[in-house]
């Protein structure tokens, strides 16, 4: 194994830099649905230790709670309190872990960066964004949750409603565009940086 950077110039490099950014974005999202999760746990181990010895003040009562686990275990511990009759939701979480692991083991596994042609970028975006898709459905279910414990109302339903469609934009919508706007050139042709500047403005001032 060679050193991750190379003298020589990218073959496709507004590419490269949009796909790491939309992984990275991914990233952010792959850690905060792992944080959320605990927190759902904690909240639950926390309610079970009340009830079953309220003398306990609220200090023995958090002090009494289980360390944080890893991903898989705790989302196996929240399946375990069948917090849902919905079963769906249960397996959502299941493959949002599954997702979150790809994420972050393989989110930016395309080999040497300099060298990626762009039909490599756009195979790997593909894996990339159904990941992503799994992760955001888990993470949809999750931060509802959060939301109600926090303000003791259900989740409101246009927004678990759209945001599915808002984290694949947010993620993805540079790099879907920019694809797109390359699409039929030679493979190390690559928009200048004014003309990509031009794009990424344009881009901004529509959203």
């Amino acid at each position: 194994m060679a050193w991750s950077l190379s003298l020589r110039e990218f073959r496709q490099p507004l590419l490269a830099e949009e796909l790491l950014l939309a992984a990275g974005k991914a990233l952010y999202l792959a850690n905060a649905f792992e944080t959320k999760c605990q927190y759902v746990l904690r909240i639950l181990n926390l309610v079970q230790i009340v009830e079953s010895d309220p003398v306990l003040t609220l200090e023995q009562a958090f002090a009494a709670l289980p360390q944080d686990k890893m991903l898989a275990a705790t989302v196996q511990d929240i399946t375990g309190y069948q917090l849902s009759s919905d079963m769906a939701k249960m397996d959502l979480l299941h493959r949002a872990r599954r997702a979150r692991n790809f994420i972050a083991h393989e989110g930016m596994s395309t080999g040497p960066i300099w060298g990626l042609h762009r039909q490599t970028i756009i195979e790997h975006t593909g894996r990339l964004r159904a990941a992503v898709a799994d992760l955001a459905a888990g993470d949809n279910v999750v931060s509802a949750w959060c939301y109600e414990i926090d303000e003791k109302e259900p989740a409101p339903r246009d927004f678990t409603s759209a945001y599915p469609d808002m984290v694949a934009t947010w993620i993805f919508g540079r790099l879907d565009l920019l694809i797109t706007q390359t699409e039929g050139e030679p493979d190390d042709r690559e928009p200048t940086l004014a003309e990509y500047l031009k794009q990424r403005s344009t881009t901004q001032s529509g959203q």
